[in-house]
């Protein structure tokens, strides 16, 4: 009896696709490199992927013009406490009594700083907003994969990454080959989720 095909999360987990479907998968991707479409009718999400078969959730991959409002929000500050702002920026390095003059509150809706657009960065967006990182957000979400420990080899695999060496803050996902980009979609599918998977 032909047994399904399975990709692989991490470890022991993964998850299943029938095998006419994989078989469709494993042509496309190594006869004609290309991903197994599925059109996905009003999808709530689309993910795209990257020639370096790096996931990102949206196209967008511009750093937004970030506010002071939007600063705080993401630090967790309350933007209507002086105290709390204050002793935030002196914290951080944003605001000096020595050598600056007296505290004024920013107006919230003015742009950061270069200084704390590149904190933002690094600590926020990189981690958090960029489409990377959002894809990354969503599919750790999931249960992707079930507990598969016997099945052989598997097709391919997703590696979720936070920060790849010192000073790298990117987080994201990336697949390990064009198989594993047509597996993700028959997986959202098989647990409902209404996102496309879209080559760039």
């Amino acid at each position: 009896m032909t047994t399904p095909t399975h990709f692989w999360v991490t470890n022991d987990y993964g998850w299943l696709v029938p095998p006419d479907i994989a078989q469709t998968i494993v042509h496309l991707a190594q006869e004609h490199k290309r991903i197994l479409t599925v059109p996905i009718k009003n999808p709530t999400d689309r993910i795209y992927v990257d020639e370096h078969l790096s996931l990102s959730l949206g196209e967008d991959d511009d750093t937004p013009e970030v506010t002071y409002e939007w600063f705080f929000s993401s630090a967790g500050v309350d933007d209507s406490d002086e105290n709390e702002v204050r002793e935030y920026m002196l914290e951080h390095c944003f605001w000096d009594p020595e050598s600056d003059d007296e505290f004024y509150m920013p107006d919230m809706d003015e742009l950061v700083p270069e200084g704390m657009l590149d904190y933002y960065n690094y600590w926020y967006y990189d981690t958090r907003y960029s489409p990377t990182a959002s894809a990354f957000a969503l599919l750790s979400e999931l249960k992707l994969g079930e507990n598969l420990p016997s099945l052989g080899k598997p097709l391919g695999s997703l590696s979720f990454y936070e920060g790849c060496m010192p000073g790298d803050n990117s987080t994201g996902v990336q697949a390990s080959n064009l198989e594993v980009v047509s597996g993700l979609q028959q997986r959202l599918i098989q647990l409902g989720q209404e996102v496309e998977v879209v080559m760039r």
